[in-house]
């Protein structure tokens, strides 16, 4: 059973009304002035890093996969919760190496921690969670259904960060690599201009297609994608590598969509460009130089699978 699908039949019935039916990256705190968001993820060695990864590099990256969903919201991060579990025999210099990639990455983006737990694990995992508040003042957050026949689709950053796993792997020290470790994410000004500018957003981590795609369903909306205007870490063609990296998870940018006059606000900050466009009917449609291209049997990383 996909994630999606457990998510919709087991817990989903039991969230209330700040969590969107769980079908967002974040929910909907209350709060007597303003409002926060929180989102957590979870990192499994040698499932969303590299078994025996510097311990550092964990710490940040950590921070960052979880940073990202927040921007995305239009939101400033605020505070966090550190769930760690330690295998017996991982040694204390690990544990330092991780506290200090951690440590930098907090006071990088002014996060308090606040709290958290420790357990003793046969592997080691960690989770956090983080909250978020309006990066705007008076902004409310940016939720991923909101989109609107003919906006304009914007992305940051470069995508197919999956590409440098293999890089990492065997130890080759090239730029995708160095982002597959350590995901290289849009710094605060995105959250503004996502708060004052789009429409509906979500961060990139399973995959452009299939993150597009799930803001383009909830919208009840199609879109159309020129995939030679996607910038990418690795080779730029053929198509199947490009869909590949399309699809492929691990990026951490933000995809967005805003009206054609907002988009030019977004893309004269120079963080965001142009890919596509918002359509009338549902579905998502494929373009690369001037040709149609199927869509892919999968768009994006499946969890659960």
């Amino acid at each position: 059973m996909a994630e999606k699908d457990w998510i919709s039949r087991y817990f989903a019935p039991l969230a209330t009304a700040g969590a969107r039916k769980l079908q967002d990256d974040a929910g909907l705190l209350g709060c007597e002035n303003g409002w926060l968001i929180a989102t957590t993820d979870a990192m499994v060695e040698g499932v969303h890093f590299l078994t025996g990864q510097d311990a550092r590099s964990v710490g940040k990256k950590l921070v960052r996969v979880n940073v990202s969903d927040v921007l995305a919201k239009g939101a400033q991060p605020y505070e966090a919760l550190l769930t760690i579990g330690w295998p017996d025999g991982r040694s204390e210099a690990d544990l330092a190496a991780f506290a200090t990639g951690f440590r930098e990455e907090l006071s990088h983006w002014s996060i308090g921690l606040v709290g958290g737990d420790t357990v003793s694990s046969p592997i080691f995992f960690v989770s956090l969670t983080l909250t978020g508040s309006a990066a705007v003042a008076g902004g409310l957050p940016v939720w991923m259904n909101g989109a609107m026949s003919d906006d304009i689709i914007l992305l940051t950053g470069k995508i197919g960060g999956s590409a440098g796993l293999a890089d990492a792997r065997a130890g080759r020290a090239t730029p995708a690599a160095d982002h597959y470790l350590v995901p290289d994410i849009p710094p605060l000004q995105a959250a503004r201009l996502i708060s004052q500018h789009a429409n509906a957003a979500t961060d990139v981590s399973d995959g452009l297609l299939e993150d597009l795609s799930q803001i383009l369903s909830r919208s009840e909306r199609g879109g159309r994608v020129d995939l030679e205007k996607v910038r990418l870490w690795g080779d730029t063609s053929p198509i199947e590598d490009v869909l590949g990296q399309c699809t492929g998870g691990d990026d951490y940018q933000i995809v967005c969509t805003a009206d054609p006059v907002s988009a030019e606000s977004l893309v004269k900050s120079g963080l965001f460009y142009a890919i596509g466009r918002v359509l009338p009917e549902p579905g998502l449609q494929l373009c690369w130089k001037g040709e149609d291209v199927n869509l892919p049997e999968t768009l994006g990383f499946e969890h659960g699978r």
